[in-house]
């Protein structure tokens, strides 16, 4: 109104001349706006502009939205004769897929789904919609699976999008076992398979699978794929695959008379290696890169000696495998397994059985022995650090022990350290912080829930806080800085319970539990997981593992592909590609 006049008080103050302002902002007049001409729009009203698709549907919208919110038609309006038209033709663009982008325009939100994303995606792209594309190619990343992520990298090459091919090859590598037994797999051209299997870091532990995946295709449509065999067992590294599986799958097979040479090579390989010249066929008889970076399991099973050997298995955990491994000479079926330096793998037997190792990295797959402990003593526990085995309680004709020797494999020899502070046998083992921790156990009236440690700078036990619970023959591992305590027996029950205990809080705490009780399975952390395999309850031998999330604090059952093993200990170990094992019942049938 005229006469007022607003004071600034500051000014007054400090004698300036500068006048009072403020910006004042209404938060929802933009969404207003576009709410409105999104409904002049949908009424058709002050439309200036109409859009046609090829099946002939119009589209009405306004110039200046599309030209402000779209760089294609703000570009077409600007420089091309479509400026001065009231109807343009959008050629070869989906209309659902249309109707969606301008209303996004007018809006910001757009819905993506299964059933729109391949007619969007390539729409958005056209439009320049950048933001759209964007959220079409994470919408298809994280919707990879076996079954279409062949079909994601024909949609992303044909559409030369880079990013959604880069991440549909990577995880075609990554689970290409499990992309292999899908249908679309079938569907490939052979120029397609190819490109696929001459890859040198896909996932496949053993070059029999990309053999298998190989015949699979070829018999799928044998009249018609039957001449393309030649040219696919040209990039199958055959030389890698295990004499016995060559002679009893391969060789023998009708099917590859077409391409004798490459089994023929093979074979050569693997008899005459180092007195004939390989150079022609370097690329067959160097390992893809995956196999030097497999973790498998060394698997200790529970049944009855075979000839005076125990038999033991490598396990794939992520592909759900087993393999043969070396056998164990004069031991008996309750030894004990553990790895040191990721090399050495020693057998600790009982009963009078000998203390064998094997260096795994080796081209030899023989065992060999070691000294006797000091002290004869079974049942006890095993545990690894600074590269010295740690031999803790168990039980001998003077009754059960608190008594710890360990073995440097350094020095190759024993030496007695510090009692614990209770006997203990069916104990657990864990190494956590540098330090040994003793979970459990029985002292021949009871069960332990005390739990204790080795410093071994101090040469001194400590006990910490108590288990919520009795456990013994538990499964102990250790996860992401945690002490893990896992089923066992209570003189009462087989557990499933667990529990977990974090040296900074100095409790410990209950997890969920296992769908399974569990007593004697065998246990080991993997990329972030816990895995309990097999062991045994009251309904007998349990072929079946769990693994633990602890990030959801949920487990996931899971049936092992072999009922005829009872699992008592598990180990991880790199896997590296000098060192031969044979195949053992992984192979589907050909």
């Amino acid at each position: 109104m005229a006469g007022i006049r607003f004071i600034d008080r500051n000014s007054e103050s400090n004698g300036s001349n500068s006048h009072r302002q403020k910006n004042n902002i209404n938060a929802y007049y933009r969404v207003k706006l576009f709410d409105g001409l999104l409904l002049h729009r949908r009424n058709e009203e002050y439309c200036d502009l109409r859009l046609q698709t090829d099946d002939g549907t119009i589209i009405a919208t306004h110039k200046i939205v599309l030209a402000a919110g779209c760089p294609y038609f703000y570009s077409m309006f600007k420089g091309f004769k479509e400026n001065n038209k009231s109807l343009i033709n959008i050629r070869e663009v989906d209309t659902t897929s249309l109707q969606l982008l301008i209303d996004y325009i007018y809006t910001g939100e757009i819905m993506i789904s299964d059933q729109n994303v391949l007619d969007l995606m390539p729409a958005a792209s056209m439009l320049q919609l950048d933001s759209v594309k964007d959220a079409c190619v994470k919408f298809l990343q994280d919707d990879l699976n076996p079954s279409n992520c062949l079909g994601i990298r024909k949609f992303a090459n044909f559409y030369d999008d880079r990013e959604l091919l880069r991440s549909s090859e990577e995880y075609i590598k990554k689970y290409f076992r499990e992309v292999v037994e899908e249908k679309e797999f079938l569907s490939l051209t052979s120029k397609e398979v190819i490109e696929l299997i001459s890859h040198d870091n896909i996932n496949v532990p053993f070059e029999e699978i990309v053999f298998e995946c190989v015949y699979k295709w070829v018999k799928y449509e044998f009249s018609c794929r039957y001449d393309s065999l030649p040219a696919l067992m040209e990039h199958v590294r055959l030389p890698l695959v295990p004499i016995e599986y060559l002679l009893t799958n391969v060789l023998e097979d009708p099917l590859f008379k077409k391409c004798y040479y490459y089994v023929t090579e093979a074979i050569n390989y693997h008899k005459m290696k180092e007195n004939v010249d390989f150079s022609n066929s370097a690329i067959r008889i160097t390992p893809r890169k995956s196999y030097a970076l497999q973790k498998v399991i060394l698997v200790m099973s529970l049944p009855s000696e075979i000839n005076g050997m125990l038999v033991t298995h490598w396990y794939y955990p992520t592909i759900n495998v087993w393999q043969s491994a070396p056998k164990i000479q004069n031991c008996h079926r309750l030894s004990i397994l553990t790895v040191v330096k990721n090399q050495y793998i020693f057998s600790l037997g009982r009963e009078g059985t000998p203390i064998q190792v094997l260096d795994f990295t080796s081209q030899s797959s023989n065992w060999k022995l070691i000294p006797d402990m000091l002290v004869d003593r079974v049942d006890y526990g095993v545990g690894v650090l600074d590269n010295c085995i740690y031999v803790i309680g168990g039980f001998n004709d003077s009754g059960i022990l608190s008594s710890v020797e360990l073995f440097d494999i350094t020095t190759q020899e024993w030496r007695m350290i510090s009692d614990m502070s209770h006997i203990r046998e069916f104990l657990g083992v864990g190494v956590l912080n540098n330090l040994v921790y003793t979970v459990g156990g029985f002292t021949g009236t009871s069960v332990l829930r005390s739990v204790e440690y080795y410093n071994p700078s101090l040469d001194i036990w400590t006990e910490v806080a108590t288990m919520s619970t009795c456990r013994m023959g538990a499964s102990v591992a250790v996860l992401d800085g945690k002490l893990y305590a896992v089923g066992g027996y209570d003189l009462i029950d087989i557990l499933k319970c667990a529990e977990s205990y974090e040296p900074s809080a100095g409790v410990w705490t209950s997890i969920a539990d296992m769908h399974l009780p569990r007593f004697c399975a065998g246990v080991f952390a993997l990329d972030g997981f816990l895995h309990v395999l097999g062991g045994k309850n009251r309904s007998g031998t349990l072929n079946s593992k769990e693994i633990y999330n602890p990030k959801t604090n949920t487990w996931s059952l899971e049936v092992l592909p072999n009922s005829d093993i009872t699992i008592c200990n598990g180990l991880v170990v790199e896997m590296v590609p000098n060192f031969k094992i044979n195949p053992w019942k992984h192979s589907q049938s050909l």
